[in-house]
């Protein structure tokens, strides 16, 4: 099997660092091609970790790295929060496979969008949630489940550990 052509919008999420240093390790299943970031700062900061043994091309504008990369077979999201619902719309009209980490959007009607996109998709769309094995999300989660909480129309949830 080939590996996953990907491109990375967005180096904001504090674990991007931790997924950039496991490129080498990754090689053979995914292959990152690209990675952009609005904040120029951000993006030479992760140009200097990821060091010269990553062969990726850096952006300072995802338009412009979806553009000069239309082999790409998924995008990882990792900018600022607010910049996610926008980034996932461009992915799916490219038809990319996207792993967004943690919020998509605080909008509803935006996440509900976002899953009607999905479902006239053949792409998978993941969203990271990195506390999912937590006791207080898993106490959370099997209240839910139970259905003793009534139709859940809405979640948040706050990671405090930063």
């Amino acid at each position: 099997m080939k590996p996953v052509k990907m491109i990375v919008a967005g180096c904001a999420n504090p674990h991007m660092a931790g997924y950039l240093r496991s490129i080498e390790d990754l090689k053979g299943d995914i292959e990152f091609i690209a990675l952009s970031d609005s904040d120029e700062a951000r993006l030479n900061h992760h140009r200097r970790l990821v060091g010269d043994s990553a062969d990726l091309t850096y952006y300072t504008n995802m338009d412009s790295m979806l553009e000069a990369h239309p082999d790409a077979d998924a995008i990882m999201v990792g900018s600022d929060n607010c910049d996610h619902y926008e980034m996932c719309v461009k992915a799916f009209q490219r038809n990319l496979h996207i792993y967004s980490m943690k919020v998509v959007s605080m909008d509803e009607e935006e996440c509900e969008r976002l899953l009607q996109l999905q479902k006239k998709s053949d792409r998978i769309f993941q969203v990271e949630f990195e506390l999912h094995f937590s006791p207080q999300f898993t106490y959370a989660r099997d209240l839910v489940r139970s259905g003793e909480l009534g139709e859940i129309k809405s979640v948040y949830m706050s990671n405090i550990s930063q």
